[in-house]
């Protein structure tokens, strides 16, 4: 059947199946993209694979055991994620185990800690809990049940070299009753979601389970339960006083989590002191390790959230590049997803979490070895999008796509309010293309314009209302970067050639406006709007801030192109300012943990450092912002992951003024 409707459906379209088979050919659609395939280009099914072994096969390693712990077993396993064909046996490392949650109830943050490593060998090893209900090693009082978590190490035997597999984690559980056994677990989470002033009488708590059950969220006296079984759990406790802090437990089958503690939001109009932090890049850093563990940087990224949590944050933005991403494998795409929310769960447990999309979210459709990459179709299923959607609990009120065939913008384009603050998360890697030129798609930086009416919505509503006195925007790319990525991001440095394209009725169609005037009509946007406090970006890794007024020069394609070559603030020409109502901080930390940047040479700071060098600050050490509200002042403080202090603004406001 799929031959025969292969021959009447043209290439590079999408179509609908129901449960017989495709529906009528009305309901297929072109693609916004050419699809590379159709010009007799290759495509790679394995490109980027970080990630050898899915979450889900590392699992179903784990297996029931012996009087001395849980055995862990490679040999259903033969192929990996690559598509490579392996042979178990040939697997060997280390396993190492410990409780998690360690001491879970003498610590308000939780986390965990490995004390016993053992051999793998030919594929098997032994997870050995025995030595952990050691009275000497029984921190937790473990008898007949116990948490704990596996890092597994592992390498596979090659002819001339072995190759590595990776270094992966995963949590379980476990109990005795003179053997081991692999008992149902929590594999991450749980998490709170959702605390907003739009609703200060809810929050959401979700989780995934390692086999579908039907699970509640006890707090208090009361109960709220799944409606039917499942693995991906999503709770919404409603019912609640706002601004008011809860305990509440996870509990499925006789089992108890640790307890845990949320907060609900304050109710819009309420101005009390809110607390947020910043921060975003925590892909992989280099050295190995914790420093680059499923594609995360666990050691830098762990330390600043633990960091957010002890200055009592509310909740926390991130601004992308959660990990290193770039792949063509939705499994390991996933997973990496899953290392990123175990190296947060600590904070994320008790506090909200708001991520946006970095360039390294990518999920993508690779051909000719790396040569094309475009965001990968479906859109509805398998583009980066539908899987940032899927993994997070955001606010869904995006904009609607402006064309039905492009990816959705829900839950990677949102808002929210939280006391006096609106927070406005826009999405600058949206629909990613890195030959959007010959095939369709948007570059980085990029803001099409049914995005860019609704930013412009969201912050005229919150100017006109009387609630909201501070506007916080963050997206992954800098508006205005000043090392390490000035060759993309928002600037290119200063070419308005590049531009988002769409393919229709045969043809690939660029956008009417190149970045530079994208960039500058953000700007405007921004600018003219008296409660913006800054806006917020991340990619270069790095900290700094630049504070944007009437005199910055930052370049005007209608002014700034002498010789009409598409390139602004070229040597040899001129370098407008802006028409800026309003002065506003633009500040970039990109330092959870991804290799950082040094400062390279802009028109903005190069005046800056001269004109008013207090208005600009740069620095390559690693950080998180924590924001604090008191009154009308919206103040920032900049950690590094030691606790220093490394910068600060008393009032991000006052420059308004």
């Amino acid at each position: 059947m799929a031959n025969r409707i292969g021959a009447w459906l043209p290439a590079g379209f999408l179509c609908l199946f129901g449960a017989f088979g495709p529906i009528l050919p009305i309901h297929c659609q072109e693609l916004p993209v050419l699809d590379p395939s159709t010009a007799g280009h290759k495509e790679d099914q394995a490109y980027g694979v970080r990630n050898l072994i899915g979450i889900e096969q590392l699992y179903q390693a784990i297996q029931d055991g012996d009087e001395k712990g849980l055995r862990f077993d490679l040999s259903g396993i033969k192929i990996l994620l690559d598509g490579s064909i392996i042979d178990p046996s040939n697997v060997y490392g280390t396993l190492a185990v410990g409780p998690e949650p360690f001491e879970a109830l003498e610590t308000d943050y939780a986390y965990g800690r490995l004390r016993r490593e053992t051999p793998l060998e030919q594929g098997q090893g032994l997870i050995d809990l025995a030595y952990l209900l050691e009275p000497s090693h029984n921190s937790e009082g473990w008898e007949e049940e116990g948490e704990a978590f596996l890092r597994a190490e592992l390498f596979m035997e090659t002819p001339g070299k072995d190759r590595t597999l990776g270094v992966c984690e995963i949590p379980f559980r476990f109990g005795f009753d003179g053997t081991f056994r692999k008992l149902p677990a929590i594999l991450a989470g749980p998490f709170v979601s959702l605390a907003t002033s739009q609703k200060p009488d809810e929050i959401t708590v979700s989780f995934q389970t390692t086999e579908p059950l039907r699970a509640s969220v006890s707090v208090n006296e009361r109960s709220f339960q799944d409606k039917e079984p499942t693995k991906e759990h999503t709770i919404l406790v409603s019912g609640l006083l706002p601004g008011n802090v809860y305990n509440y437990r996870v509990t499925f089958n006789g089992y108890a989590s640790r307890p845990y503690s949320f907060k609900t939001a304050p109710k819009a109009g309420d101005n009390p002191p809110v607390t947020f932090a910043y921060t975003g890049d925590s892909r992989e850093g280099v050295g190995g390790g914790q420093e680059a563990l499923m594609g995360v940087n666990h050691l830098t990224f762990g330390r600043l959230a633990s960091l957010a949590y002890r200055r009592e944050a509310d909740f926390l933005l991130f601004g992308g590049d959660l990990f290193n991403g770039y792949t063509s494998s939705v499994e390991d795409f996933e997973a990496q997803l899953f290392s990123w929310k175990r190296a947060l769960s600590g904070f994320w447990h008790e506090r909200a979490v708001y991520p946006a999309m970095g360039n390294h979210e990518s999920l993508l459709r690779v051909f000719n070895g790396g040569d094309i990459r475009l965001d990968r179709w479906p859109y509805a299923t398998d583009s980066a999008e539908a899987l940032f959607a899927r993994a997070f609990n955001n606010p869904n009120n995006g904009p609607e796509t402006s064309d039905s065939r492009r990816p959705s913008y829900k839950e990677n384009v949102y808002s929210f309010r939280y006391g006096p603050v609106c927070i406005v998360a826009f999405n600058n890697n949206y629909w990613a293309s890195f030959n959007e030129k010959e095939f369709g798609g948007s570059p980085e930086g990029y803001i099409l314009e049914d995005q860019m009416g609704w930013i412009k919505d969201e912050l005229d509503r919150a100017a006109q209302d009387p609630s909201v006195r501070f506007i916080v925007l963050f997206a992954q790319e800098p508006v205005i970067p000043n090392g390490g990525h000035i060759d993309d991001a928002m600037w290119y440095l200063g070419d308005n050639a590049v531009r988002a394209s769409t393919f229709k009725d045969g043809r690939v169609t660029p956008e009417r406006e190149g970045i530079i005037e994208v960039r500058n009509k953000l700007i405007r946007l921004v600018t003219s709007n008296p409660k913006v406090a800054c806006v917020l970006g991340s990619d270069e890794h790095s900290y700094h801030r630049t504070l944007i007024s009437s005199d910055v020069p930052l370049g005007d394609p209608e002014k700034d192109d002498a010789d009409h070559d598409g390139v602004v603030c070229e040597s040899s020409e001129s370098c407008s300012a802006l028409d800026v109502r309003h002065p506003t901080w633009f500040i970039t930390s990109g330092g959870a943990g991804a290799p950082y940047y040094a400062e390279e040479p802009t028109p903005w700071n190069v005046y800056l450092k001269n004109a008013r060098p207090g208005d600009y600050l740069y620095t390559s050490q690693a950080n998180i912002l924590i924001f604090r509200t008191e009154g009308n002042t919206l103040g920032l403080e900049v950690y590094n992951p030691y606790g220093q202090r490394i910068d600060s603004i008393e009032d991000l406001m006052a420059k308004k003024r």
